[in-house]
């Protein structure tokens, strides 16, 4: 497999930025993605060779015979890697990670907050790159400032509030391009000879210079050290996100087995219960156009797919190697598609405590002692220190806090269904496998009644309305939602619980958070108990349990509202009532299709 590897050393903050609901607030992603770094070389080969042939062009940056890898995090000098989904903490044991892909989870599991890990001689590094949060103010251009303009009887005020959250400077990244025909390598080496670089976006406000170091001579370097399948079950690790399409040309953002087949090359089933899979969106923004590039769900990095041939056979050692190469789905020569087959293959792993601030305090001890009351004030300032907000400027921090809050309700409502509702509908197919053909959801018929009643009124919340429908369903219909079940309790027992006490939505999304915050509790109760006596008082609860999981802008969160919750546990039940119709519509349409074929 021809290759570079080359470092990314940032001189100045880089905003690389990810999509965000807010348009005044840019967050940029935790690692360089493959598009910016293609732009780069692209923009590098066009001053070159301006009169380089198209076909030369296109072979280098438009056609999946290269691939611009993503840049992640360096750490020990090795490129980390997108922490699998799988993996989960325990309470009692900081030191301790269950692989949920190889042994059952339980409730008393957490999930792991660091976006990248790496392989060390004592065990696994989770890591988190460093940000720096900036306020940008608009300002007139002749005054240097925010200004007010007079309209009619009223000044109205300008300077809009910015909020850039980038990638520190001084950090490291490593990254790759891959090439199929070694005769690019000349290309490729004539790219990076270059060290100074800019990448990202807003480079005229000291955002985005950076250095590219290319090791000499070039080391053997594998993507992750990972084994070939030698068994027909074996999971499959994301290591970037992954642009698929069904068979009918539409997104996939979810565990489709048919999809996931077809990308392959070889028929696999998909174990629900061992499977951790998120859907993101992708986009970026093409420079040369200066249009953005246009959003596709995708399935995220780190999502994690315990597999089993349908056959029984152990996947071939060519093919394998040939997707390990070239990576499946769409946007490959971004570094979108890039997989490995079982990656970290153990029930548990040991891991290392991140020492970044063991580093921050070793590199405080190297500095001279100052002795001046300037330097000794200055030290005591926070470096992310806020300015004060006026009172406009707080209404839109508000409200860019209320649109990252949404935005993480819908991950948390994609979580609770892959954990709560897939395993029953995976138990559910595998009963219709052996021929037993019992459900274990209500039937779609019954599904859809339901939700047709939530959507008419998520506009006008009204859990109540829903609730006093839901009571006069049939009896058979009754039947099957009493016999369906989702964590450990009858389904329709959840839902009547959820519309009677919609503040009980909380605890089902923020149920780490909830459990942390019992643990400290001072009474103990039964964890039932205190749960039923916090919903009697919806403001302590949004106090005491969201807001641990929400993230404030410029020192600014969301407020409490009394309809809030309506609003989410009607969407959450809508999300709960649609997932196993679509899962069986997935598997009629791709059974229906190998028949035709």
């Amino acid at each position: 497999m021809p290759l570079r590897v080359y470092t990314i050393e940032l001189e100045q903050p880089l905003l690389a930025t990810a999509l965000v609901g807010d348009p005044n607030s840019t967050t940029t992603y935790s690692y360089i993605p493959g598009s910016s770094l293609r732009g780069m070389f692209a923009q590098r080969f066009r001053n070159m060779l301006p009169q380089a042939a198209e076909a030369r062009f296109h072979h280098l940056f438009l056609s999946d015979s290269v691939r611009f890898l993503h840049a992640y995090p360096e750490i020990a000098g090795k490129r980390a890697l997108p922490t699998p989904q799988s993996l989960r903490r325990s309470r009692d044991d900081d030191k301790t990670l269950i692989n949920t892909a190889y042994q059952q989870g339980s409730v008393d599991l957490r999930s792991v907050k660091k976006s990248f890990c790496s392989f060390t001689p004592d065990g696994l590094k989770l890591f988190e790159p460093e940000r720096d949060l900036n306020i940008h103010v608009q300002r007139d251009p002749k005054k240097g400032r925010a200004w007010r303009q007079r309209r009619g009887n009223q000044d109205e005020p300008h300077g809009t509030v910015f909020r850039y959250e980038a990638l520190a400077a001084g950090q490291s990244f490593q990254a790759g391009i891959i090439f199929d025909d070694p005769q690019d390598a000349d290309d490729i080496d004539a790219l990076l000879a270059q060290p100074q670089a800019w990448i990202g976006r807003s480079r005229s406000a000291g955002y985005g210079r950076v250095r590219i170091i290319v090791p000499q001579p070039q080391s053997p370097w594998e993507e992750v050290p990972t084994p070939q399948p030698t068994a027909a079950t074996f999971t499959l690790t994301l290591l970037s996100d992954t642009v698929l399409r069904d068979r009918r040309g539409r997104p996939v953002n979810g565990a489709d087995p048919e999809s996931l087949s077809d990308a392959l090359g070889f028929a696999i089933e998909i174990d629900y219960e061992h499977s951790r899979v998120t859907a993101t969106l992708v986009g970026g923004f093409n420079r040369t156009w200066r249009t953005p590039v246009p959003q596709s769900p995708a399935l995220a990095a780190g999502s994690v797919f315990s597999l089993r041939t349908k056959n029984g056979a152990i996947p071939d050692a060519t093919k394998i190697a040939e997707l390990l190469n070239a990576g499946i789905g769409e946007r490959r020569t971004e570094g979108f598609g890039r997989i490995a087959f079982d990656w970290l293959a153990t029930a548990t792993l040991t891991m290392v405590k991140d020492s970044s601030a063991v580093r921050e305090q070793a590199d405080a001890a190297e500095q001279p002692e100052t002795n001046t009351a300037a330097e000794k004030a200055k030290k005591s300032v926070p470096a992310t220190a806020l300015p004060e907000l006026d009172a406009m400027a707080q209404d839109i921090a508000v409200t860019m806090a209320e649109r990252l809050f949404d935005q993480q309700i819908e991950n948390r409502i994609i979580t609770f269904v892959q954990q709560s509702v897939w395993p029953e509908v995976a138990k559910e197919i595998r009963r219709n496998d052996s021929s037993n053909g019992s459900l274990s959801m209500p039937e779609n018929s019954q599904l859809a009644r339901l939700r047709t009643i939530v959507r008419r009124v998520q506009l006008s919340p009204d859990p109540a309305s829903v609730a006093a429908e839901f009571a006069r369903f049939r009896p058979t219909a009754m039947r099957a939602y009493e016999r369906a079940r989702i964590r450990n309790q009858p389904l329709r027992t959840w839902i009547e619980t959820l519309l009677t006490n919609p503040e009980r939505v909380w605890l089902e999304l923020f149920e780490p958070e909830a459990k942390a915050a019992y643990a400290n509790a001072a009474e103990k109760h039964s964890y039932a108990a205190w749960c039923a006596e916090l919903v009697s008082q919806p403001n302590e609860l949004w106090n005491i349990v969201c807001r641990e999981a929400i993230r404030p802008v410029a020192g600014q969160r969301p407020a409490y509202r009394t309809d809030r919750a309506s609003e989410v546990a009607l969407k959450l039940l809508a999300a709960v009532l649609e997932a196993p119709a679509q899962v069986r519509k997935n598997r009629e349409e791709g059974g229906n299709d190998r028949n035709a074929t």
